[in-house]
């Protein structure tokens, strides 16, 4: 708050912190924060805040990493179009390790659902899926499509021993293909035949059959993922396509919850994953009420600035949790090794249920931004906050001293004055650009400030402000001439002054204690404020004793 001028003016100016901040300095107890709702972007960008050199770090086999959740996070953020570098870094980590993840058993063994999910990824970034690292990814796919009854046109695992192809792994080779421009017939009609009387898709077929064992068998992801293939250029014209969309919505609609949700039976239950990839598929479906109904349940889990605007979970915002006890938990004991996985892959998910998300068979890197988006919390100002004096400024005289305050942005400074304390209050006036004049003299004028916005009012800062000479003297000694008192440091003062010709002035602090000697060529002196809430400072030099107050309640 400024040094010595000149010897034409007194200065004391306070930095007031610590225990020499004045009181009302402390603000009023901000309200809840407010941001949008569902913010889609800043979901995925804290998805992309947690990429480790490109990669998600595996939680269940630590030093490792999750290929499939990696390739599921480049797909979100392709979704957003948005974080553009962090999905290209992360999508040359997976071409180098390509093999870790659809090579499962090692050698020739090729797991169908990562082959085609890679080929996503590689086409939607604008990679070539046929020089992906070494791998010809399309190629790949072709070798893995059965052409053996009653699995002809599906592609399945080869590997020794165990087989997981079904709705998903047939469903992401769709629309890979469809990427590629060229989608065969016969894969097509294989994903038609494995559709249950009842509009859904069974994770996995019956294998004596290759299609549907039961109604109880439908899933609510795998029609989900089924309605994204069905949609995708190169399928939705063939053969049964449209009758089976049209199942597969029906079937999805009817078991949607009453507060938008969709669950993943038979035992997970309502969740942001599944009802993240169903709302899009429904969307894609045309069932526009359905989808909003399910993009608002899932922002109603994102960890956001209704409810994290500070605290363990803030770390988490933008992120989805998994279901209202999932979002508990972040909201209450932050991101661990406990929930970090979750969130990661229901973040990945939910993102495509939020409106203006592309689906797997439209979206595309190109375009895209670099920017990571996040959310800022803000809080509203019901009134304005307390306004803090930042200076004190006394007239050579001493006969008056200049008032410096700041205010929140937006708030205008009033002011009112009393002279002694059995005076009456003033008028209230504007402090003009903040600051404001007030006599000085040995009778002590007390000032209240407050800060005024839309009509509301802060509650007030008061300080006292005094100036008195007494008749002790040190004659011959140099006049006090400026002088600026600061707190640089919590419970820590500095005076400042013109250099003393001789070692004659001494100073005390609140009117008491022994008389210090100013040493000769001394420009300041610093002192110890342990527990005032001010400063109540004596200079004696020439022919009187300076005391100059400054005082507000603790």
């Amino acid at each position: 708050m400024g040094s010595p001028k000149t010897r034409l003016n007194a200065t004391i100016a306070l930095a007031l912190s610590g225990a020499m901040a004045i009181a009302g300095l402390a603000t009023a107890a901000p309200s809840a924060a407010i941001t949008t709702p569902a913010n889609a972007d800043a979901a995925a960008g804290w998805l992309a805040g947690e990429f480790v050199d490109g990669k998600i770090p595996s939680t269940w086999t630590p030093g490792t990493t999750d290929w499939g959740l990696t390739a599921d996070a480049i797909l979100a953020l392709t979704s957003r179009k948005v974080a553009a570098g962090a999905a290209a870094t992360a999508t040359d980590a997976l071409r180098d390790n390509v093999y870790d993840y659809i090579s499962p058993a090692g050698g020739d063994s090729r797991s169908a659902g990562a082959v085609a999910k890679v080929a996503l990824v590689a086409q939607v970034q604008g990679r070539d899926a046929t020089t992906f690292h070494d791998v010809d990814l399309i190629a790949n796919l072709s070798s893995l499509k059965s052409t053996t009854a009653p699995n002809v046109g599906r592609f399945r695992d080869n590997v020794a021993g165990s087989d997981y192809s079904g709705s998903f792994s047939q469903s992401l080779a769709l629309l890979a293909l469809s990427h590629w421009g060229s989608v065969p017939a016969d894969a097509v009609q294989w994903l038609v035949g494995l559709q249950c009387a009842n509009g859904g898709y069974p994770f996995s077929p019956d294998e004596a059959t290759g299609h549907c064992a039961s109604n109880a068998d439908a899933d609510n992801d795998a029609t989900a993922m089924a309605i994204q293939a069905l949609v995708a250029s190169g399928v939705s014209g063939q053969p049964g396509v449209a009758a089976a969309l049209e199942k597969a919505a029906d079937f999805l609609a009817g078991v949607q919850a009453s507060d938008g949700s969709f669950d993943a039976p038979p035992w997970q239950g309502a969740n942001a994953s599944t009802t993240g990839l169903v709302g899009q598929s429904m969307r894609l479906a045309g069932r526009t009420a359905v989808a909003d109904r399910a993009a608002d349940w899932l922002a109603g889990l994102q960890v956001d600035c209704t409810n994290a605007a500070t605290g363990v979970g803030a770390t988490a915002r933008g992120a989805i949790a998994y279901d209202p006890a999932g979002l508990t938990a972040v909201l209450t004991t932050g991101v661990d090794n406990s929930n970090s996985d979750q969130l990661r892959r229901t973040t990945a998910q939910a993102i495509l249920g939020l409106p203006g998300s592309d689906s797997y068979s439209a979206m595309s890197a190109a375009g895209s931004s670099a920017s990571v988006p996040s959310l800022t919390c803000t809080q509203p100002r019901t009134a304005p906050l307390s306004p803090t004096v930042t200076g004190i400024t006394y007239a050579a005289s001493l006969k008056s001293a200049t008032v410096a305050t700041s205010a929140s942005a937006g708030a205008s400074v009033l002011f009112r004055v009393k002279k002694g304390s059995a005076g009456s209050w003033g008028a209230w006036n504007t402090a003009a650009a903040g600051s404001f004049l007030v006599p000085a003299s040995k009778t002590a004028r007390y000032v209240e400030v407050i800060a005024r916005d839309g009509g509301n009012d802060s509650p007030a800062v008061t300080v006292l402000v005094q100036a008195r000479n007494s008749s002790a003297s040190r004659r011959g000694c140099q006049a006090l001439g400026a002088v600026s008192i600061t707190a640089p440091v919590a419970q820590r003062a500095t005076a400042t002054f013109a250099a003393r010709a001789k070692a004659c002035a001494s100073w005390r602090l609140n009117g008491k204690g022994k008389w210090k000697t100013v040493k000769r060529g001394a420009t300041s002196v610093n002192f110890a404020v342990k527990s005032a809430v001010g400063v109540n400072w004596e200079f004696r030099t020439g022919r009187r004793t300076v005391a100059i107050s400054v005082r507000a309640p603790r």
